[in-house]
Parts: structure tokens; sequence; C-alpha cells
């Protein structure tokens, strides 16, 4: 179980911060939940050291990423403008952290007028969200006294089970968005191919579909997969009219919802398998 903790809780790890819209916009951000995140799967595995250095890497890792879709962007709108592509075969470890260096300090320093800017209140839900979740946690400490909450975060910290199902259940609804938009947009001449545009998604569509996979994963995982079904007929009911009116749609639709209910099954599978269960 600590292999498949570990492959999967990395895997999430990497890609979690690149997979929500309002943390992979932002390197900070995305670094501290890679790490974070990193450091609870390896902590009662790896040695301390070993811990920290490899949460490091794959934070680096991560914001690389979003520093490679930055420039793919950039190569994009060049050659759509018909100018040079000079920046094409700039890769390396030296490229990559020179541009998380610059992107961290132009963040830092534009930090107060970010948090003052209108398009910032994604930002302040964020700090919000991170002060209550402090705020909670003090509140137990005094309910329950601070030592048997200590020992029951470690339990949960060491807990292998929980560690395989929330990875599972993450790459599940978040990490799986962009692969299953990008396998719809085979079928889709109108959607969206370039990575910023797939997570500049329609709310109500990200929200359908994030919700639709956690329902199937959640399912699945508890050994009651003829139950999931009842997402999708949920689904279908809502767009019924939909079908009537376009019968494109009712195509797309198919599609979109089997790639979507396909990879929340395959996580589902892979995380019972990794408790030593059946299958389905």
């Amino acid at each position: 179980m600590e292999i498949a903790r570990l492959l999967i809780g990395l895997t999430v790890a990497i890609f979690l911060a690149d997979s929500l819209p309002v943390l992979r916009r932002f390197l900070i951000f995305r670094a501290t939940l890679v790490w974070i995140y990193a450091t609870w799967i390896m902590a009662p595995i790896l040695p301390l050291w070993k811990t920290l250095s490899l949460a490091f890497v794959l934070a680096f890792w991560s914001c690389a990423l979003g520093i490679w879709e930055k420039l793919a962007e950039q190569r994009a709108g060049s050659s759509t403008s018909g100018g040079t592509r000079r920046n094409e075969r700039k890769f390396g470890i030296r490229f990559y952290l020179s541009g998380i260096v610059r992107r961290l300090k132009s963040e830092l320093g534009e930090g107060k007028s970010w948090m003052r800017s209108n398009r910032t209140s994604h930002g302040r839900s964020i700090i919000s969200a991170f002060i209550l979740i402090c705020f909670t946690v003090f509140l137990l400490g005094l309910a329950i006294g601070p030592q048997r909450l200590s020992n029951i975060l470690t339990e949960a910290a060491k807990n292998n089970s929980l560690a395989i199902v929330t990875s599972g259940a993450l790459a599940s609804i978040f990490v799986s968005h962009e692969v299953v938009a990008r396998i719809y947009s085979i079928f889709d001449e109108s959607a969206p191919k370039v990575r910023s545009k797939i997570f500049a998604f329609d709310a109500n569509y990200a929200y359908i579909g994030w919700f639709e996979r956690g329902l199937v994963f959640t399912f699945v995982v508890s050994g009651q997969a003829a139950a999931a079904a009842l997402a999708i007929t949920a689904k279908s009911f809502a767009r019924h009219k939909q079908f009537d009116e376009d019968p494109k749609f009712g195509e797309r639709f198919i599609i979109g919802t089997f790639v979507s209910v396909f990879f929340a099954v395959i996580w589902a599978v892979l995380v019972r398998m990794a408790l030593n269960l059946k299958p389905m």
C-alpha cells in the first residue's frame, strides 16, 4: 500500500494545482499546495530530508509546467501573427528556474495591488479559507485537547488507506479534467484545444463534470458500481429538452459523459486494487 500511496499521491501532488483554475494562475499558491501535499504523502514513508527534498523537486516541476504553458502560448501567438519563434528551443532546468524566480518576484512584488484589484476575489477566498481552517483546528484543539488532536492528526497522516482514497478522488475529479477535455475536443471542433482555454471553461459545465466524476468515483470505490448509473441518469434528465432541440448536442453529450465516467471508473478501480479489494 505504501507504493500505491506514493505513486497515486505524487501524481496528484504534481498535477492537482495545475488542474484548479484559481491556483494554477499563481506560482506561489501552486508551489505551496504541491509542497504540502507531497510532504503529507511521503513523510510517513521516507526520511525527513528525502521528503523535503523531493517535495521541493515536485514543486519545481509543477511550477515549470506553468512556465512551459506560458511559453507555448507565446510561441502559438507568435506563429499566428507571423512573428519570429526565437524562444521555441529554450528548455532546460536553468531556463525554467530563472522563469520561476521572475514569476515569483513579480507575484510577491505585486501582492498588495493584487489583493486590491477586482480580480482577486478568488485569491481572497483562498486566504479566507486558509484562515478558517487554522481557526477550526485551533478550536478543535481547545475542545478535545492539544495532545489528543495531535494524535488524531498523526494517525490520519500515517493512514495509507485515507491517503490513497483521497488522492484517487482528487485525481478523478480534478486531475482528469484536462484529459477528458482533450479527448472530447477530438469529436467537437468548437471545443477548446489550448491549455489556457481548456481551464477557462464555463463554470457550470466544470462543476457538473466534477460532481459527476465525484459521484461515480464514490459509488465504485464503495462497491456500489450499479448506483453510479444514478449520476448519469440524473444528468440525462436535466438535458432531455436539449436532446430534442439539437440532435448534435446529444452526440456530444454522450461522448463527454462517457469519457468523464470512464476516467472516474478507472481511478476508482485503481484505488480499490491498491486497497487489496476486488476491482468492481
